[in-house]
């Protein structure tokens, strides 16, 4: 006996449309939110494409190049849910091709990379990669060839399965498990090399030449275990001076030296090393009647050890708590998504083996949203990075002293800066004559008449103007 469902305006529904139509609805709604996940996703790589702190963008645009194709597969599917006139068969190939060359670009292209990177470009990481893409390419165009689709009831665009598509499923799997395993084993490679030895210095004085070496060597080999993980972007190159040499530590120790007087020596060799600039010129001591003002040493102000700590340590953070810090998550963090891919994949596969009311299709769709989702948020973490990276190498940002812009860091000897002095560019006057390249004027030699005559109007002459403007 049949039964059918009453609607509202008393048409009668059959159950297989009535279950086929709430299907379809249920399809539209997880469509449309995937459709504008993959939205977000493809505007944010363009936007990591345009920003500026990126020069090598080879993996960028393979990410861009995911995300796009992946509206293009969706919004085929839409158009044919409400068009019936539109072959169901092109449109399954259309979204099914856009899908696997989608996983093949965030899973090997992007991924797959960074992992052969961050094992010192191992050939045999890269072989493997290129056996399991071709082998997943070859099954992906085997099943658009034998694929076969209907339209349903309520008009929408199913295809059946077969031992090809799962076949894709399982390549997609060993890919990401074989991802996952090198990244374990940079991790694991890069556990024992550099923990413990970089240290970041409190203070200056107590600085060696055998720390540096030990500290230059660390780095360097850190550099070695990490650097290839990020090759592809950017790291800003500023030159800024070297915090510490062998010249530098000579001169430093001299001056903290109190036995050793420093006010023989000219300001410019106190100044000749970068790391003996303050950063604001002390205030000169009051003209005494001493006898002794002349050969007894400057007393020097002991600074604070908090206020050289910061500094010094501001010093170091550019190269080893930044390189320390950064670097190592990245690399975890980077571990912890191809793991996430592994179980997504491996919930993929028990899903579509699962009676449920979601085909393989749909799995597929979850998982690719997913991985696209963790390997954009890493990208943006890499992008943060090199923004913050590159703010922070900026002398100019992080010490005072190594100002590049002279016209603002000209301090008096109250400690106020400055104001830079107008150009004619800047309120149309004339910029205002140096009083040390004007001749010497005696007043006291002529006489009241001639001075009241002729005024020195050469070096009154511009402010007089200026407040008459």
């Amino acid at each position: 006996k049949s039964v059918y469902h009453l609607l509202g305006d008393g048409s009668l529904v059959a159950p297989p449309f009535f279950d086929d139509l709430s299907t379809t609805h249920l399809a539209l709604v997880i469509m449309t939110s995937l459709f504008t996940v993959f939205v977000r996703n493809t505007t944010l790589s363009a936007a990591f494409l345009w920003s500026g702190g990126v020069r090598k963008k080879s993996l960028l645009y393979t990410l861009f190049l995911s995300q796009l194709l992946a509206p293009i597969s969706i919004l085929s599917m839409l158009i044919a849910q409400f068009h019936p006139n539109f072959d169901c068969k092109i449109i399954m190939r259309i979204a099914v091709a856009s899908a696997g060359i989608s996983f093949s670009l965030l899973i090997s292209g992007t991924l797959g990379v960074k992992a052969y990177r961050c094992l010192d470009n191992s050939r045999l990481v890269l072989v493997i990669l290129v056996i399991l893409r071709t082998a997943a390419i070859v099954f992906l165009a085997l099943d658009l060839a034998l694929l076969n689709s209907y339209r349903s009831l309520a008009g929408r665009c199913y295809r059946t399965s077969n031992s090809m598509s799962y076949t894709f499923i399982i390549l997609l799997f060993v890919e990401s498990l074989f991802v996952c395993l090198c990244f374990l084993y940079a991790v694991r490679k890069s556990l024992g090399s550099v923990q413990g030895r970089i240290t970041v210095s409190l203070s200056l004085d107590d600085v060696t030449d055998s720390h540096l070496d030990i500290q230059n060597e660390s780095i360097k080999c850190y550099e070695t275990t990490h650097s290839c993980c990020d090759r592809w972007d950017y790291v800003p190159t500023v030159n800024y001076p070297v915090p510490f040499t062998r010249r530098s530590r000579r001169t430093q120790s001299l001056s903290h030296d109190p036995s050793i007087p420093m006010g023989g020596l000219s300001r410019s060799e106190r100044v000749r090393d970068p790391e003996n600039v303050p950063s604001r010129l002390p205030i000169p001591p009051l003209a005494t009647k001493s006898p002794l003002a002349g050969t007894s040493p400057i007393p020097r102000r002991p600074s604070s050890p908090a206020v050289s700590s910061i500094s010094h340590t501001s010093q170091y953070m550019p190269r080893v708590a930044l390189f320390t810090e950064v670097m190592r998550d990245e690399l975890f963090y980077t571990t912890f998504i191809t793991a996430s891919t592994v179980v997504s994949v491996i919930m993929t596969i028990i899903g579509v083996n699962s009676v449920g009311p979601a085909d393989h299709v749909a799995w597929m769709a979850f998982d690719w949203a997913f991985i696209s989702c963790l390997v954009m948020h890493s990208f943006g973490r890499v992008i943060r990075r090199h923004e913050n990276e590159a703010l922070l190498q900026q002398p100019s940002v992080w010490h005072r002293s190594l100002r590049t812009d002279h016209s603002t860091a000209d301090i008096s000897a109250e400690g106020r800066v400055r104001s830079p002095r107008p150009s004619f560019a800047d309120d149309g006057l004339p910029p205002r004559p140096d009083p040390k390249d004007q001749p010497a004027f005696d007043k006291a030699s002529l006489s009241d008449a001639e001075f009241a005559i002729n005024p020195p109007s050469r070096t009154c002459f511009p402010r007089c103007n200026r407040h008459s403007a």
